[in-house]
């Protein structure tokens, strides 16, 4: 959108905002992260926005101390899956990686399939079946209705799961943090119970 910055400026607005304004922390924390990285790639344009968003969502689930020290809690590294986009788009397969130590967690990337969705279904089944993770982040480029499915199979086999609008390298962080959190919640629950 060459030529139209003001126009791609208030679109970055609006998604942040469509996230803000939900209840739930976790959906703050994906709108501030799209200003984060609207405002690394544009700086000073989006400073008025960030300030009101931190104050309605507060950076604390996008801490990667918390996030490793909830690790280390667990006694044994979080599986995490990380359900991307497909061949065309800005995979991170490598950021993934670095932030593995980072955040004391084993993860893998799993691409998706829009053309035959039931494929990716019919894999997690297995993996939640044979090897189930601790998590799974779904990344904003999946459709709706394979979130929807994906959501439900996790919920059936009791796996934490979050929504990250993938906007860069510290937006998967923090959306990685915020799971390696509610799954130490998750397990301290289950151990509790």
């Amino acid at each position: 959108m060459g030529g139209r910055d003001q126009e791609r400026f208030d679109l970055l607005r609006q998604i942040a905002t469509s996230y803000l304004d939900r209840a739930e922390p976790h959906w703050k924390q994906i709108g501030l992260q799209v200003l984060i990285e609207a405002d690394a790639r544009h700086p000073g344009v989006f400073d008025a926005d960030l300030e009101e968003a931190r104050s309605m969502a507060p950076e604390a689930a996008a801490d990667t101390a918390a996030a490793r020290e909830a690790a280390e809690s667990m006694g044994s590294p979080p599986k995490i899956l990380v359900l991307g986009g497909d061949e065309h788009q800005d995979r991170r397969e490598d950021d993934l990686s670095g932030l593995e130590p980072e955040l004391g967690i084993e993860a893998e990337w799993i691409e998706t399939d829009y053309v035959r969705p039931d494929r990716i279904l019919e894999k997690l089944g297995e993996q939640l079946t044979t090897h189930p993770p601790d998590g799974l982040l779904i990344l904003h480029w999946n459709r709706n209705e394979l979130v929807r499915d994906v959501r439900k199979l996790c919920r059936t086999h009791r796996v934490s799961t979050r929504f990250c609008y993938f906007a860069g390298t510290s937006a998967l962080e923090a959306g990685l943090a915020d799971l390696v959190n509610a799954v130490s919640q998750r397990r301290g629950e289950a151990a509790g119970a």
